[in-house]
């Protein structure tokens, strides 16, 4: 045929150039809308949606962290698949508020829930605070907490009173007692075995996944591990197989659990729509006799708002719409809230403040958010606060001043050559004490 000339329909017609220039143009067009478009279409709709999160787990602990004694192949699988974030902070420096922080979005000093609970300690989430398998729920999502609450042990505090749908696990730690094991509203072992948690978690959560799949039905899982945490209790196919101690041994068992949740979701079928976040809920216990993990360089670990006791691992995988690489900008687990509403289509609350942010847009499509202000507690003192690079940690003895981009050891404060960044941070904290009061 020659050129020039393009056959329809078994007809020759002329195809002069501002023929060929408009098609070209809404050929660009359309690549433009679909390129814009492509996470949303990639992930699909309502896209499945996990968390797995360790207790104690060190900065340093994980391969993919510079970890050398213990091995974590699927959790360094993870992070070479995903988005591994270098400047992820707890929501606390212990266990509670860190939990509580993440699951509604919002600092816990607005709703009083600083400290972790002990055995009968008659507190716990309040009700009136909206929690994120509550809005995944009207969503149309199933919903399971496998592992460890530790919101509040007494009935109205119950996680199935909170939006899970199904709950298996412990509403305490691991280290209290009694330590009754509940599947949904009742308990089904009074005593649990120690050595056996992390297992029947991991069980729990991979016959959700199977039957959720199978039901073609959007989930969310909460998989809380009870392990690292102390007493160090790793399961018999587990014990004495780390270089890293004990200790080495529940990470690598916590490591194995990654595995298995990632080939459920891969023989269910739903693993290219399926988001993964794995994190720790703080620091390590460090000067345990050794029973603690590593902060790798990062200064002091857990009840300390230094960075070994906020700074952790966290990484992102989701095949279908986060493209693999290494992420500097600092986050916190508040924004795990945000992100997994606006995910799932579902809308905010409007009628409270919001502390974390959505963080999507750079989980997708790179881009970067506004500048913001990290708080950071321990209890109900507000000790610390990271903006742009510049770390303030306010003491009662002193007050000192890092920029974490060449310090993240925070070795050399530098407060007296930088007092006006000093003036600015303690400003800003002032301030956002007065609005946490109002």
């Amino acid at each position: 045929m020659a050129a020039g000339v393009a056959k329809v329909r078994g007809e020759e017609r002329a195809v002069g150039g501002r023929d060929w220039a408009w098609g070209f143009h809404w050929l660009i067009v359309l690549v433009a809308v679909v390129g814009a478009c492509w996470p949303a279409l990639a992930r699909g709709a309502t896209p499945n949606l996990v968390i797995i999160l360790c207790d104690d787990l060190g900065y340093g602990d994980l391969g993919c962290y510079g970890g050398e004694k213990i091995k974590t192949p699927n959790l360094d699988r993870l992070a070479r698949e995903g988005v591994r974030f270098t400047d992820f902070y707890a929501g606390g420096a212990q266990c509670t508020p860190s939990r509580a922080g993440m699951l509604t979005g919002r600092y816990p000093a607005r709703f009083g829930l600083t400290f972790s609970l002990m055995t009968n300690a008659g507190a716990g989430i309040p009700a009136s605070e909206i929690l994120l398998p509550q809005l995944l729920r009207q969503r149309g999502y199933a919903t399971l907490l496998a592992g460890k609450w530790h919101l509040g042990d007494q009935p109205k505090f119950h996680p199935m009173k909170h939006g899970f749908e199904h709950f298996e696990g412990l509403l305490r730690g691991h280290d209290t007692e009694p330590r009754a094991y509940w599947r949904d509203d009742r308990i089904i072992d009074k005593e649990a075995e120690l050595t056996t948690l992390t297992q029947r978690y991991v069980g729990a959560a991979t016959r959700f996944i199977s039957e959720e799949a199978r039901a073609k039905r959007p989930f969310f899982l909460m998989l809380a591990h009870t392990s690292p945490h102390t007493p160090l209790a790793p399961g018999a196919a587990f014990k004495g197989k780390s270089a890293g101690g004990a200790y080495g041994d529940c990470v690598e068992e916590i490591d194995d659990s990654v595995g298995r949740v990632l080939e459920a979701l891969k023989t269910s079928g739903v693993d290219d729509n399926t988001l993964v976040f794995f994190a720790s809920d703080n620091g390590p216990f460090v000067g345990k006799d050794g029973q603690g993990g590593s902060t790798g360089r990062l200064r002091a670990g857990k009840f300390s708002t230094y960075e070994g006791g906020i700074r952790v691992p966290a990484i992102f995988w989701f095949p279908s719409g986060a493209k693999a690489r290494v992420e500097s900008r600092p986050a916190i687990l508040l924004d795990i809230f945000p992100t997994f509403v606006s995910l799932a289509g579902a809308a905010l609350p409007v009628d409270r403040a919001i502390d974390g942010k959505d963080l999507s847009p750079l989980l997708l499509e790179q881009k970067p958010g506004d500048a913001r202000t990290l708080y950071f507690y321990f209890q109900d003192e507000l000790q610390a606060c990271r903006s742009g690079d510049w770390k303030l940690k306010v003491g009662k003895e002193a007050t000192e001043l890092f920029d974490l981009s060449k310090d993240p050891a925070e070795a050399h404060d530098l407060s007296q050559a930088n007092l006006g960044v000093v003036a600015r941070l303690r400003s800003e904290m002032k301030a956002f004490e007065r609005s946490i009061s109002n």
